[in-house]
């Protein structure tokens, strides 16, 4: 990032930002954890200032109008929903809160509270696969319910 330019003991701190695309950083990390290391240059001097600190901080944006439908922090785009709409380890009122809005009948089409999340309502809901959300695919949640 600062190959010239940097000064010793800036106040207030330099600072910098590296953008990358979601398709470049879901290849490099493959499904496991990303691992930032900082590792100073050979003209850095951690005795000249005493009082210095690095600061990361890290933040995955989507653009393109991905959503967060079941409002856990994950981009819907690498998400996998379920009936465990909000994917916290147990399908309860939160999830059966969101299979509500998402109940449309048999062979009607989903119209969601937010029109966008009608994909994220089958996904999460349509549990026999027939492109709607109906009582059968209420039987499936209901089993399902609790802890």
């Amino acid at each position: 990032m600062f190959t010239s330019g940097g000064v010793d003991c800036a106040n207030p701190p330099i600072s910098d930002a590296i953008a990358i695309s979601a398709v470049f950083f879901n290849e490099a990390v493959d499904g496991g954890d990303a691992v930032i290391e900082l590792i100073p240059s050979v003209g850095v001097d951690p005795g000249i200032c005493l009082e210095s600190s690095v600061s990361v901080t890290t933040s995955y944006k989507s653009f393109g109008g991905s959503t967060d439908c079941n409002q856990n922090q994950i981009p819907d785009d690498c998400d996998e929903m379920g009936l465990d709409y909000d994917n916290n380890g147990s399908i309860d009122l939160v999830d059966y809160r969101f299979h509500v809005e998402c109940l449309a009948g048999p062979n009607l089409a989903v119209e969601a509270a937010k029109p966008w999340c009608i994909n994220a309502c089958l996904q999460g809901f349509d549990a026999d696969g027939d492109g709607d959300v109906d009582l059968k695919d209420t039987g499936a949640f209901v089993r399902m319910f609790g802890p």
